[in-house]
């Protein structure tokens, strides 16, 4: 999106307008919390670089809030609240996020492990079945060539 073009330019204004105009449309429109827990966290990540951990941390919670079934929106705000914890010394906090950010993160690589374990037993599977498949047939070919000999 055009805001993280200029957070990577480090355009903090720029970017934090945009985004906050994004909230306010998407409040307007009634859209899905999704997208709103994705730009909280970005606001977040403004004022975290910027130094403002208080807001930081503000815009973290909102995140929590409205991140309902996306396990990645929820991995970053909870690597955002880690770190903006660490940076006002609230050890307690920033031990509790870490913990969560790494459990959801062991979780999320685990789901990504079975399914590519999956996929691979399933071509593992299907390739037995297509070779079977072609020594049958050439079985039938050959029974077929005896068969015509012996007529």
């Amino acid at each position: 999106t055009k805001a993280e073009v200029y957070m990577l330019e480090k355009n903090y204004p720029q970017a934090l307008q945009l985004l906050f105009e994004a909230l306010a449309l998407i409040e307007k429109l009634n859209l899905g919390v999704d997208i709103v827990s994705y730009i909280h966290t970005n606001i977040g990540n403004i004022y975290y670089q910027q130094g403002d951990y208080a807001q930081a941390l503000a815009q973290y919670q909102k995140s929590l809030k409205t991140s309902i079934g996306n396990k990645e929106y929820l991995l970053q705000t909870y690597d955002g609240l880690r770190k903006a914890y660490l940076k006002q010394k609230d050890l307690g906090n920033a031990i509790e996020y870490q913990e969560k950010y790494y459990s959801l993160k062991d979780s999320l690589f685990n789901v990504e492990s079975q399914t590519r374990t999956e996929v691979m037993v399933a071509e593992y599977n299907l390739e037995k079945q297509n070779d079977k498949i072609a020594l049958l047939e050439k079985d039938k070919t050959l029974q077929a060539a005896r068969n015509e000999r012996t007529t």
